[in-house]
């Protein structure tokens, strides 16, 4: 689950993004995915899939010099989960799983606010369904931030619903 966070360290800021007051672009930003469910049960193209994810928690992510400095990012490799592909419609029997062995959450920072995406491998868990979302002064706070993938079925994807709180640290 993320790195542990620092409590008593002060913030530290990084090189400037061109969309943050001068001298205020934060270093390191920690994101904070909560609520985020596994997929029951459901139809893909030809399929049926379940899944268990770990993606849940607080990490810090890092400034990358990507989009001017504007982005943040965490990289992980590791047991996040996994998904089962079914051809029976109820999930039962035999099935073929795949594991997600890596994770990787950005955020990104622009004129207008923020976007965020969560990946498991190559497949989404979380993105800001119409970024990009408005932050305060603080060039990266925001609170509350829903994800665009409301229902796996709806989505076909492994992960869904929960929201994203964002801050410097």
């Amino acid at each position: 689950m993320g790195h542990p966070v620092p409590i008593d360290e002060p913030p530290n800021y990084g090189v400037n993004c061109e969309h943050c007051d001068p001298g205020k672009t934060p270093h390191r930003i920690l994101l904070t995915l909560s609520g985020i469910q596994s997929c029951d049960c459901y139809p893909g193209v030809g399929f049926f899939f379940n899944s268990s994810i770990s993606i849940n928690g607080s990490y810090i992510l890092t400034q990358t010099p990507e989009n001017n400095w504007c982005s943040w990012a965490y990289y992980a490799e590791g047991d996040f989960g996994y998904f089962n592909r079914f051809i029976d419609p109820n999930c039962e029997g035999e099935s073929i799983t795949t594991y997600f062995t890596e994770k990787y959450l950005w955020v990104y920072r622009d004129a207008g606010g923020l976007d965020i995406t969560a990946h498991l491998d190559s497949s989404p868990v979380f993105k800001i369904a119409t970024p990009p979302y408005p932050v305060d002064s603080e060039c990266v706070y925001a609170t509350g931030i829903p994800n665009k993938y409301g229902t796996c079925e709806e989505f076909l994807t492994y992960g869904a619903g929960g929201t994203a709180t964002v801050k410097k640290i």
